[in-house]
């Protein structure tokens, strides 16, 4: 017989799927990975388990821990769905401008959810990631997940979400294009086929503009202008990085830019570059 042991078994290997509609004028095949179709609804689930996983093995969230995180929704489905088979409590920070259909969600799946208000600054103690921070100074035997600047986030998609495509397109995929929150899917997933393809596949950005994306102060993302020798001035956008550092997206030229660190200025909105580490366009990444 074939069936998981519980629902964590459930997630990945989704469906790639046919578009039509949208793509009857490109000449090539175009396919749409599924994610929904994890028990959590979203590619979330698979980054959920793979931190609790990691996490689990280097002593970091303990049994009968509890597990605490800023979350717009997702991210915290996948956490809890894992907190219910593992037997974790869980503890959900979120802005008020998430629905309330989110909320009651992780509340019904067990989750207690702290709703803080989204017009604060981010140093502001009242801020979802303030006070993410202070529950897990807190709270004893829990685990703060940190999922922006956790690196099991960008593993889980190199470990799965990577091979299942690579596996799926029988290895002739020749672009990747993905929606960009974390920063992880594209992080993972790109690494893999990069490492696996002999020629480098190009990755393109879905990146809302009017979306918040990421900075490493913790404050919303979109658009900020930053001032950098040969770059003064340029408007581009702050998403997640992974390591200490921080990947920003020149929207005017195309490029992405990863940087050491980032400075915060509250009143003028300003970042300033530490140190330029690379620069992939330069070797010919379209």
């Amino acid at each position: 017989m074939k069936y998981a042991e519980n629902i964590l078994g459930t997630i990945g290997n989704t469906p790639l799927v046919k578009m039509n509609v949208l793509t009857k004028d490109l000449p090539c095949l175009v396919l749409a990975k599924y994610e929904t179709f994890n028990p959590g609804n979203s590619v979330k689930d698979r980054m959920a388990l793979q931190m609790i996983e990691d996490a689990e093995a280097d002593g970091r969230l303990q049994p009968g821990g509890t597990i605490i995180e800023g979350t717009s929704g997702n991210t915290g489905m996948g956490l809890a769905l894992a907190g219910i088979i593992k037997g974790y409590k869980c503890v959900f920070v979120l802005a008020d401008k998430q629905s309330k259909e989110k909320m009651d969600i992780l509340r019904a799946v067990g989750a207690e959810v702290v709703v803080c208000p989204t017009s604060v600054e981010p140093e502001d103690p009242r801020s979802y990631y303030s006070v993410s921070k202070r529950l897990s100074e807190e709270t004893p035997n829990s685990w703060y997940v940190n999922q922006y600047d956790n690196p099991s986030n960008c593993k889980a998609h190199f470990l799965s979400t990577g091979p299942e495509i690579w596996e799926q397109t029988d290895g002739k995929i020749t672009h990747f294009v993905v929606g960009v929150g974390t920063g992880g899917t594209i992080s993972g997933v790109g690494k893999y086929l990069k490492e696996i393809h002999k020629r480098r596949i190009p990755k393109h950005l879905n990146e809302k503009r009017n979306e918040p994306a990421f900075n490493r102060t913790g404050s919303y993302g979109g658009q900020f202008h930053f001032d950098y020798p040969g770059l003064k001035n340029k408007v581009m956008f702050a998403m997640g990085g992974y390591g200490g550092q921080a990947i920003l997206i020149d929207m005017e030229n195309s490029r992405i830019l990863v940087v050491n660190s980032l400075h915060y200025n509250n009143k003028k909105y300003k970042y300033n570059y530490k140190k330029l580490l690379h620069d992939p366009f330069k070797k010919g990444f379209n």
